[in-house]
């Protein structure tokens, strides 16, 4: 392949002599350097392009009605910006592996993994469906991300910017005056290699220290946790940690869980995403983790410390 990115013509194309220049016509093989090179608004280029994007549209044609619609939005002028951007950690531009593979999914239509089966407001989850639930949250989320950034913007030459209040939310005709609350009842360690699992009852967490646990090295695992929701609606409920060794960031993770409706009696069951253990002699010792729920708007319902031990084995 040439340095330049060649592209095959099919047909040699001729432009009109009161088009422009008689003698001029698009070669057999045209290079991105040509194509910048020539002028834009010659006509016998312009025919060049329509038939190129009318070879893309025989393809389009036979797509399902979903991915045609992500495909076209994909084609629009600045819809790739994003994966561009320098990742910026001023402005959460610094995406996640969880992140950036839920953006390449929803860019292409691709299915979520990790999604829950139902919205809080009873209907089935679907990626359509949560994006225009005004009670399942997400919603509000991107509101809220716009607002955020905006306001981290304005924040650089305004000294006097603050973001909306958080409203009261209406409960019939009354008001629920107690704070949300999100309990945790026990959190899972699921190893996924030879199906072990370690499990962590959080009940006490406030008041009793953690017991240490021991994990295998390099064993690819996912975590569930299991938590009740009161008094209030939940949106955009995250799981945050930072994981050191030796006083050392070593490692640090944000997972969206969704949001929840508030249900005393029920025990919400989430499994946040695959991970891999670290292995290796280099690797084998002790962590320290502090993790937290939060919220869109950066509040945070529960903060815990527990540790664990990477050897060789799980015991």
């Amino acid at each position: 392949m040439a340095a330049e990115g060649a592209v095959a013509a099919d047909t040699e194309l001729h432009s009109d002599p009161e088009d422009g220049d008689p003698n001029y016509k698009i070669p057999d093989k045209v290079t991105a350097k040509d194509m910048l090179s020539k002028d834009q608004d010659d006509p016998a280029l312009q025919k060049y392009k329509e038939e190129l994007l009318g070879k893309n549209a025989s393809h389009i044609t036979g797509m399902d009605e979903e991915l045609k619609y992500a495909t076209q939005l994909a084609s629009e002028k600045g819809s790739s910006n994003w994966l561009n951007a320098i990742p910026l950690k001023k402005y959460n531009f610094d995406l996640t592996k969880r992140e950036f593979r839920d953006g390449i999914s929803l860019r292409y239509a691709r299915p979520l993994t990790n999604t829950p089966s139902l919205c809080p407001c009873g209907k089935n989850f679907s990626t359509t469906h949560a994006l225009h639930c005004p009670k399942g949250g997400y919603t509000q989320i991107r509101h809220n991300e716009i607002r955020d950034t905006f306001a981290n913007i304005m924040k650089e030459v305004c000294f006097d910017v603050e973001v909306e209040p958080h409203l009261q939310k209406l409960d019939g005709e009354t008001f629920s005056r107690d704070p949300t609350k999100v309990t945790l009842k026990k959190m899972t360690l699921i190893s996924l290699t030879d199906d072990v699992k370690k499990e962590v009852d959080l009940t006490n967490i406030l008041t009793q220290k953690l017991p240490t646990i021991t994990i295998k090295e390099g064993v690819q695992y996912k975590i569930e946790f299991q938590f009740v929701v009161e008094n209030d609606i939940v949106t955009g409920l995250k799981y945050h940690h930072v994981v050191k060794r030796k006083g050392l960031n070593v490692d640090k993770d944000t997972q969206m869980l969704g949001s929840f409706k508030p249900d005393p009696e029920n025990v919400v069951t989430i499994t946040i995403s695959e991970n891999d253990m670290p292995s290796g002699m280099l690797a084998r010792g002790h962590y320290s983790v502090k993790s937290q729920f939060l919220d869109d708007d950066k509040n945070v319902y529960l903060k815990w410390e527990w540790s664990f031990d990477l050897g060789k084995d799980w015991s």
